[in-house]
């Protein structure tokens, strides 16, 4: 009976560990969020065409989203598919922000920003939203109970998410004149090359993420095995 109880308790251990990590990770969330407004750069609603916001509001919305999850769960692997799917897009695009934003920053500034303007964006807080976010998901991933399979995004879903994405941004210049990056709207092979650093930028974060995933299965096969031996 002893036995039994422990193997009870384990998961309802781990399922309380998870659920704090993301409590953790929420409040962090919501404080860069409100953060973000007080100093409110980018105004609302411009914001959410920048990917940085895109990638922070849905990280928030996939952490409220796995709290509910983890107060219904009944072992500690009871994990939704779709989750995944969500997590997968999450890592990918906050690694695009972390990548894109710094190496443009180290490059050029005038992709991001037009020589005249006054970046007022505090610096820990520039951190935080082109860095942290990836972090957080880097921290999901390495505490995320193992399973034993990890669904995973097709890559043909990146391509089409650029090209929407890219595609919102011209007509939102188009019909508001609402200029979101410079480099979008200036020479063509600059433009080009930008776009597909974007979308080889999303391969990496992708397979990095299939990478760390699978490494975790691969872990739980070699301590079954050691456990068999044992036995």
């Amino acid at each position: 009976m002893e036995k039994k109880d422990k193997k009870e308790i384990i998961p309802k251990k781990k399922i309380k560990n998870e659920l704090i990590i993301h409590i953790m990770i929420l409040i962090i969330l919501l404080f860069i969020c409100g953060w973000d407004r007080v100093v409110n750069i980018p105004r609302f609603p411009k914001n959410f065409l920048f990917l940085t916001q895109i990638c922070l509001y849905t990280n928030i919305i996939y952490y409220i989203i796995n709290l509910y999850h983890n107060l219904k769960k009944q072992t500690a692997l009871d994990i939704n598919p779709n989750l995944l799917f969500f997590l997968n897009f999450n890592f990918s695009i906050s690694f695009v922000v972390f990548i894109m934003y710094w190496s443009m920053i180290i490059l050029d500034k005038t992709t991001l920003y037009k020589k005249e303007t006054k970046v007022k964006v505090p610096t820990f807080l520039n951190m935080l939203l082109h860095g942290g976010i990836f972090t957080a998901n880097l921290f999901e991933i390495f505490f995320m109970n193992k399973r034993k399979k990890f669904p995973y995004i097709k890559i043909v879903f990146y391509f089409f998410f650029t090209i929407i994405y890219i595609g919102i941004l011209y007509i939102s210049k188009i019909l508001f004149n609402i200029k979101v990056y410079p480099f979008i709207y200036g020479n063509a092979l600059k433009f080009l090359i930008i776009i597909f650093a974007s979308f080889i930028s999303c391969l990496v974060g992708h397979y990095i993420y299939i990478f760390l995933t699978k490494q975790k299965i691969e872990n739980k096969n070699e301590n079954n095995y050691e456990e068999f031996e044992l036995n």
